[in-house]
């Protein structure tokens, strides 16, 4: 039978927008059902194709439910975990489900078990396998009301008897394991990748390519050629560069007028903040891809590549030369997966430029402001 699939182009879109296609599959549901034979209840025991745990090289997964909001994860685990050891907390992409973009996530926890790690994926409230909140709309991000559900995840971590806990997000992700570090004293470390939005508001600029992006095309003859031929709207990329720099006078004057008031600035409350972090032995490390949105956005505030951080204690900048915000790209992710590795000498989180063990095809190259 043929069957029109009305919901198809709105399931495609980003998942904090799409929609599930509740009618369409509906009509799939009740076609498959149509003939089929009467059944007995399922049985109560798991058979061997749903059991809930699952074989991964290096360790084994389960399905979890954590704490008292109920969240759901996946659990990777070590063959053989060792007492206390380290477990790395991956928060949900935007409102991607706890694979993360392209199974970026799954690629990672099953990466950084072969060093013996635990590595938790959860789906905060409201997000993929997860229920709902009560306080807020489905598929939220970038909202603090969300930090205890991170300190639930780690209070799961933390009765399986792990005392090191590092969390991770990408873009949002990031922002939200920021915040949540900053509350959470059982947090002993963040990881932070292409993290935008923490020091500034979106702005219709910041939806177009980043500086160094747009200075790496100006470059490429196949850009003059696309200017000559109309395929490139000038108009559009001169109020681009020039909405960005009114912001960064902006953020600038404020600064200086919030300096001269004697009062703290951004950058002044910002250093403090990851300061009162490292000082109850926590660490900070920041990836950012060269050409990302939010690395511009870190040196409109802290200078070029965040050198105002730099001398922060336990704080790390680490900038990625190959790859896209999302490391969509097979050779920049491998890097990636790589360079997370290397973060983990001995099982510990020891923030470092160097890779362990290079991927055969990375070509990620890197530098490092450590204090």
């Amino acid at each position: 039978e043929t069957m029109g699939f009305d919901g198809y182009s709105v399931l495609m879109r980003d998942a904090a927008v799409s929609d599930y296609p509740e009618a369409d599959l509906s009509r799939v549901i009740d076609w498959l059902c149509r003939d089929a034979p009467q059944t007995a209840a399922p049985s109560s025991t798991p058979s061997p194709a749903t059991r809930e745990t699952a074989a991964v090289p290096g360790g084994r997964e389960s399905a979890v439910f954590t704490g008292e909001t109920g969240l759901f994860g996946i659990l990777t685990e070590p063959e053989t975990p060792s007492a206390g050891g380290a477990a790395f907390l991956m928060l949900n992409t935007g409102a991607n489900h706890h694979i993360g973009t392209n199974r970026l996530s799954v690629m990672i926890a099953r990466r950084l078990v072969r060093e013996g790690l635990t590595v938790l994926r959860v789906d905060l409230r409201g997000l993929g396998e997860s229920p709902s909140a009560p306080d807020r709309p489905d598929r939220t991000i970038l909202d603090t009301r969300m930090v205890p559900e991170v300190c639930d995840a780690v209070d799961f971590l933390a009765k399986r008897g792990h005392r090191e806990i590092v969390v991770n997000g990408l873009c949002a992700g990031g922002w939200l394991a920021y915040h949540a570090t900053l509350a959470e004293p059982r947090i002993t470390g963040q990881l932070l990748l292409n993290i935008q939005n923490l020091w500034m508001k979106g702005s219709l600029a910041r939806e177009a390519p980043s500086n160094r992006e747009y200075l790496r095309k100006s470059r490429s003859k196949e850009t003059w050629l696309r200017l000559v031929r109309g395929d490139v709207n000038l108009h559009i990329v001169i109020a681009t560069l020039a909405t960005r720099f009114a912001e960064a006078v902006a953020i600038r004057l404020h600064r200086a007028v919030t300096r001269a008031r004697g009062a703290e600035t951004l950058v002044e409350k910002t250093r403090r903040m990851l300061g009162a972090v490292a000082a109850r032995g926590a660490r900070t490390a920041f990836f950012f891809n060269r050409e990302d949105e939010g690395l511009d956005e870190m040196e409109v505030h802290f200078g070029r590549e965040g050198r105002a951080l730099a001398d922060v204690p336990g704080v790390n900048i680490m900038i990625i030369d190959d790859g896209d915000h999302i490391f969509s790209i097979k050779s920049s992710r491998d890097g990636l997966l790589e360079l997370m590795a290397a973060q983990f000498p001995d099982g510990r989180f020891v923030p470092t430029m160097a890779h362990a063990s290079p991927a055969p095809r990375a070509t990620a190259t890197l530098q490092s402001q450590t204090a």
